[in-house]
Protein backbone atom coordinates (compact mmCIF):
# COMPACT_ATOMS: atom_id res chain seq x y z
CA UNK A 1 0.00 0.00 0.00
CA UNK A 2 3.07 2.27 -0.12
CA UNK A 3 3.35 2.65 3.67
CA UNK A 4 5.47 1.01 6.32
CA UNK A 5 3.84 -1.90 8.21
CA UNK A 6 4.38 -0.03 11.49
CA UNK A 7 1.91 2.59 10.23
CA UNK A 8 -0.35 0.54 7.98
CA UNK A 9 -1.23 -2.31 10.36
CA UNK A 10 -2.62 -0.02 13.13
CA UNK A 11 -4.28 2.08 10.41
CA UNK A 12 -6.02 -1.01 9.05
CA UNK A 13 -6.94 -2.46 12.45
CA UNK A 14 -8.45 0.76 13.80
CA UNK A 15 -10.40 1.47 10.62
CA UNK A 16 -11.74 -2.06 10.41
CA UNK A 17 -13.08 -2.33 13.97
CA UNK A 18 -14.75 1.10 13.80
CA UNK A 19 -16.34 0.32 10.44
CA UNK A 20 -17.47 -3.05 11.79
CA UNK A 21 -19.12 -1.25 14.70
CA UNK A 22 -21.00 1.03 12.32
CA UNK A 23 -22.05 -1.90 10.13
CA UNK A 24 -23.38 -3.84 13.10
CA UNK A 25 -25.32 -0.82 14.38
CA UNK A 26 -26.89 -0.40 10.95
CA UNK A 27 -27.74 -4.06 10.43
CA UNK A 28 -29.14 -4.50 13.92
CA UNK A 29 -31.29 -1.37 13.77
CA UNK A 30 -32.76 -2.27 10.37
CA UNK A 31 -34.46 -5.33 11.86
CA UNK A 32 -34.70 -4.44 15.55
CA UNK A 33 -38.33 -3.27 15.54
CA UNK A 34 -39.66 -6.22 13.56
CA UNK A 35 -37.80 -8.68 15.78
CA UNK A 36 -39.47 -7.18 18.86
CA UNK A 37 -43.00 -7.08 17.49
CA UNK A 38 -44.69 -8.60 20.61
CA UNK A 39 -43.17 -5.97 22.89
CA UNK A 40 -44.06 -3.13 20.54
CA UNK A 41 -47.64 -4.31 20.20
CA UNK A 42 -47.86 -4.34 23.98
CA UNK A 43 -47.22 -0.60 23.81
CA UNK A 44 -45.33 -0.15 27.06
CA UNK A 45 -41.81 0.40 25.73
CA UNK A 46 -40.49 3.32 23.69
CA UNK A 47 -39.12 2.51 20.26
CA UNK A 48 -35.88 4.29 21.09
CA UNK A 49 -35.22 1.70 23.80
CA UNK A 50 -34.87 -0.98 21.13
CA UNK A 51 -32.53 1.20 19.09
CA UNK A 52 -30.32 1.87 22.11
CA UNK A 53 -30.31 -1.84 22.84
CA UNK A 54 -28.99 -2.61 19.35
CA UNK A 55 -26.24 0.00 19.73
CA UNK A 56 -25.30 -1.37 23.15
CA UNK A 57 -24.95 -4.83 21.64
CA UNK A 58 -22.74 -3.48 18.85
CA UNK A 59 -20.63 -1.59 21.39
CA UNK A 60 -20.11 -4.78 23.40
CA UNK A 61 -18.74 -6.59 20.35
CA UNK A 62 -16.66 -3.52 19.50
CA UNK A 63 -15.14 -3.58 22.98
CA UNK A 64 -14.31 -7.28 22.59
CA UNK A 65 -12.58 -6.78 19.23
CA UNK A 66 -10.61 -3.78 20.48
CA UNK A 67 -8.00 -6.20 21.77
CA UNK A 68 -6.91 -6.54 18.13
CA UNK A 69 -6.24 -2.81 17.97
CA UNK A 70 -4.34 -2.86 21.26
CA UNK A 71 -2.14 -5.62 19.87
CA UNK A 72 -1.48 -3.62 16.72
CA UNK A 73 -0.68 -0.48 18.72
CA UNK A 74 1.68 -2.33 21.05
CA UNK A 75 3.42 -3.90 18.07
CA UNK A 76 3.87 -0.62 16.20
CA UNK A 77 6.70 1.66 17.37
CA UNK A 78 5.00 4.66 15.72
CA UNK A 79 1.95 4.59 17.99
CA UNK A 80 2.07 5.33 21.72
CA UNK A 81 -0.26 3.68 24.21
CA UNK A 82 -1.10 7.07 25.69
CA UNK A 83 -2.85 7.98 22.44
CA UNK A 84 -5.50 5.38 23.29
CA UNK A 85 -7.00 7.86 25.75
CA UNK A 86 -8.02 10.13 22.87
CA UNK A 87 -10.83 7.68 22.22
CA UNK A 88 -12.55 8.92 25.36
CA UNK A 89 -13.17 12.17 23.46
CA UNK A 90 -13.51 11.00 19.87
CA UNK A 91 -15.46 7.74 19.97
CA UNK A 92 -18.53 9.26 21.72
CA UNK A 93 -18.96 11.37 18.58
CA UNK A 94 -19.24 8.16 16.56
CA UNK A 95 -21.81 6.77 19.00
CA UNK A 96 -23.88 9.98 18.91
CA UNK A 97 -24.03 9.79 15.13
CA UNK A 98 -24.84 6.10 15.12
CA UNK A 99 -27.81 6.74 17.44
CA UNK A 100 -29.57 9.12 15.06
CA UNK A 101 -28.61 6.96 12.08
CA UNK A 102 -29.94 3.83 13.77
CA UNK A 103 -33.18 5.60 14.67
CA UNK A 104 -33.73 6.43 11.01
CA UNK A 105 -32.79 2.93 9.86
CA UNK A 106 -35.11 1.31 12.40
CA UNK A 107 -38.09 3.22 11.00
CA UNK A 108 -37.14 2.38 7.42
CA UNK A 109 -36.61 -1.26 8.38
CA UNK A 110 -40.02 -1.38 10.04
CA UNK A 111 -41.65 -0.03 6.89
CA UNK A 112 -39.71 -2.16 4.40
CA UNK A 113 -38.89 -5.69 5.51
CA UNK A 114 -36.09 -6.21 2.97
CA UNK A 115 -34.12 -3.16 4.09
CA UNK A 116 -31.61 -5.25 6.03
CA UNK A 117 -30.52 -7.29 3.01
CA UNK A 118 -30.14 -4.21 0.84
CA UNK A 119 -28.16 -2.33 3.48
CA UNK A 120 -25.90 -5.31 4.16
CA UNK A 121 -24.97 -5.53 0.48
CA UNK A 122 -24.35 -1.78 0.25
CA UNK A 123 -22.15 -1.76 3.35
CA UNK A 124 -19.98 -4.59 2.05
CA UNK A 125 -19.38 -2.62 -1.12
CA UNK A 126 -18.93 0.55 0.91
CA UNK A 127 -15.97 -0.92 2.75
CA UNK A 128 -14.03 -0.95 -0.52
CA UNK A 129 -14.83 2.73 -1.07
CA UNK A 130 -13.84 3.77 2.46
CA UNK A 131 -10.17 4.33 3.40
CA UNK A 132 -9.77 1.21 5.52
CA UNK A 133 -7.77 -1.16 3.32
CA UNK A 134 -6.17 1.82 1.59
CA UNK A 135 -4.94 5.17 2.89
CA UNK A 136 -7.16 8.17 2.22
CA UNK A 137 -4.39 10.69 1.51
CA UNK A 138 -3.28 8.93 -1.67
CA UNK A 139 -5.32 11.29 -3.89
CA UNK A 140 -4.25 14.90 -4.58
CA UNK A 141 -6.64 17.53 -3.16
CA UNK A 142 -9.25 18.73 -5.60
CA UNK A 143 -9.32 15.61 -7.76
CA UNK A 144 -12.47 13.56 -8.36
CA UNK A 145 -11.35 10.72 -6.10
CA UNK A 146 -10.38 13.18 -3.35
CA UNK A 147 -13.89 14.64 -3.42
CA UNK A 148 -15.34 11.12 -3.37
CA UNK A 149 -13.38 10.35 -0.21
CA UNK A 150 -14.33 13.64 1.44
CA UNK A 151 -18.03 13.03 0.71
CA UNK A 152 -17.95 9.66 2.51
CA UNK A 153 -19.38 10.04 6.05
CA UNK A 154 -17.83 6.73 7.16
CA UNK A 155 -14.39 8.09 6.30
CA UNK A 156 -14.83 11.14 8.52
CA UNK A 157 -16.20 9.11 11.43
CA UNK A 158 -13.31 6.67 11.21
CA UNK A 159 -10.69 9.36 10.64
CA UNK A 160 -11.95 11.38 13.61
CA UNK A 161 -11.02 8.47 15.89
CA UNK A 162 -8.09 7.04 13.97
CA UNK A 163 -6.02 10.17 13.35
CA UNK A 164 -5.35 10.99 17.05
CA UNK A 165 -4.62 7.34 17.77
CA UNK A 166 -1.93 7.41 15.09
CA UNK A 167 -0.53 10.69 16.40
CA UNK A 168 -1.92 12.72 13.50
CA UNK A 169 -3.97 15.94 13.63
CA UNK A 170 -7.65 15.78 12.79
CA UNK A 171 -8.43 17.34 9.42
CA UNK A 172 -10.48 20.55 9.88
CA UNK A 173 -12.73 19.34 7.06
CA UNK A 174 -13.57 16.29 9.17
CA UNK A 175 -14.47 18.46 12.18
CA UNK A 176 -16.78 20.68 10.12
CA UNK A 177 -18.27 17.70 8.29
CA UNK A 178 -19.10 15.83 11.49
CA UNK A 179 -20.43 18.93 13.21
CA UNK A 180 -22.88 19.65 10.40
CA UNK A 181 -23.79 15.99 9.94
CA UNK A 182 -24.48 15.50 13.65
CA UNK A 183 -26.84 18.48 13.88
CA UNK A 184 -28.69 17.73 10.64
CA UNK A 185 -28.84 14.02 11.44
CA UNK A 186 -30.49 14.57 14.81
CA UNK A 187 -32.96 17.01 13.27
CA UNK A 188 -33.85 14.42 10.63
CA UNK A 189 -34.19 11.62 13.20
CA UNK A 190 -36.43 13.77 15.40
CA UNK A 191 -38.68 14.68 12.48
CA UNK A 192 -38.96 11.11 11.23
CA UNK A 193 -39.59 9.73 14.70
CA UNK A 194 -42.24 12.32 15.45
CA UNK A 195 -43.96 11.77 12.11
CA UNK A 196 -43.80 8.01 11.66
CA UNK A 197 -43.23 6.32 15.04
CA UNK A 198 -46.96 5.90 15.59
CA UNK A 199 -47.24 3.88 12.36
CA UNK A 200 -44.68 1.25 13.39
CA UNK A 201 -47.26 -1.14 14.96
CA UNK A 202 -49.16 -1.09 11.66
CA UNK A 203 -46.05 -1.68 9.57
CA UNK A 204 -44.74 -4.65 11.51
Amino acid sequence: MGHEPAFYIPYLAIGYVIYRFMVQCTNESASILRSHKPFIMDGRIRLTDFVLRSISKAFFYFFCTWIVVIGAVVWSPEVHLTSMFTMLLTFPVVIVNMVWWSMCMSLIGARHADTGEMINTALRFGMLLTPILWVGDRFPPGTYFWWAVQANPAYHLINFVRAPLLGQPIDPITIWYLGIMTVLGWVLAALLYRRYARFVPLWI
